[in-house]
């Protein structure tokens, strides 16, 4: 017989020994037959009460460390989702929204609320999208877009986005439908909303350029028409909005919108580069033109077009003759800003002078 120091109870050696050996459905110390009471001391089968002791440990210490992990892992949450919130641009943008996710997380307050893991992805989620629309509202910004990868985000050179235009007006209210649809939201979130949420934002960010190109179809002449419609079927098959806009599709936009430039012309260099060639010229504004396909050129001199000839990447007609440009060619406004050729100011100045002295 055995006695047990812990409960006091006396147990038959052969049937303790059966008994302390048994596996349990539950990791634990092992316990008395009679009473359940933990074993914790006993000379005879302490290798036995020792092996259990170390089991039960390991499992307690993994689950303090997994504890640990995610408590870890919500505050590194928490934070991220904070520095969104206060993101100047964001909170501009979408103050009401911003405002009461603060108040849902209890920052600023002494006594922060709790909240599940479900609840606390929902807020991220959200402050992802609110962050998202931000930059598709800034995408064209100057800044933005001096450190853009062309290859990854081209945006054709011909497009001039801006908050305050129609397109701009358009895409904002966009945005406020699909972030009022995710801020509706107070419990959770599906898996499958999130990534019709993400595909839409992507396809915002790719509308401006979109828009552009349909403008610049609308404005082009029938016979350059032809060459850009098997493009234009194309962007619409793919602009679809029955469609999941994810990021292989984007690419495919995004590449034919490169391929259209070839049929419009365009700069095709930055802000900066386009400065630096304007200095090295040394020329006024008025001087810049294009031809019937956008390519840019040139006229010295006065600015007035004097002369014919033929433009070196499509070899459409450019120039004209007296002072006055060829129809189909126009002033390059994207290269200087002029609204009028050179010739045509210092025309008008000259008149003016001799109105002045008659």
């Amino acid at each position: 017989f055995v006695y047990l120091e812990d409960c006091g109870h006396t147990i038959e050696a052969d049937g303790l020994e059966y008994w302390l050996e048994q596996e349990p459905e539950k990791i634990g110390m092992k316990k008395c037959p009679k009473c359940h009471s933990t074993i914790y001391n006993n000379r005879r089968y302490q290798h036995i009460i020792l092996q259990t002791y170390k089991a039960v440990k390991e499992v307690k210490d993994l689950y303090n460390n997994n504890k640990k992990k995610h408590t870890q892992n919500t505050e590194d949450m928490k934070r991220d989702i904070q520095l969104i919130l206060r993101n100047p641009k964001v909170c501009n943008l979408w103050q009401s929204h911003t405002t009461k996710l603060i108040k849902i997380l209890g920052i600023g307050t002494n006594k922060p609320k709790y909240l599940n893991d479900r609840q606390l992805q929902l807020i991220r989620f959200q402050a992802q999208v609110l962050e998202k629309a931000t930059n598709v509202l800034h995408s064209c910004d100057k800044e933005e877009n001096k450190n853009d990868v062309r290859q990854r985000h081209y945006i054709p050179t011909w497009v001039k986005f801006e908050n305050n235009t129609k397109e701009g007006k358009r895409l904002k209210l966009n945005l406020k439908v699909i972030v009022k649809r995710i801020m509706e939201r107070d419990l959770t979130v599906a898996p499958q909303m999130m990534r019709e949420v993400s595909c839409e934002l992507q396809r915002q960010m790719i509308l401006p350029p979109y828009w552009k190109f349909q403008e610049k179809v609308a404005s082009t002449s029938s016979n350059d028409l032809l060459e850009i419609k098997d493009i234009q079927a194309k962007l619409e098959l793919l602009m679809d909005a029955t469609v999941i806009f994810d990021e292989e599709l984007d690419r495919k936009v995004r590449k034919l919108l490169k391929e259209s430039e070839k049929c419009f012309g365009g700069l095709g260099i930055s802000d900066g580069e386009r400065v630096m060639i304007l200095q090295a010229m040394g020329l006024k504004q008025g001087h810049c033109y294009k031809c019937p396909k956008g390519h840019i050129y040139c006229i010295g001199e006065c600015g007035g077009a004097m002369e014919e000839s033929s433009c070196p990447h499509c070899h459409a007609t450019i120039g004209g003759r007296k002072h006055k440009l060829r129809r189909d060619n126009s002033v390059a406004s994207e290269m200087d800003g002029a609204t009028h050729s050179a010739w045509s100011h210092h025309y008008h100045n000259m008149a003016n002078f001799d109105i002045d002295n008659i």
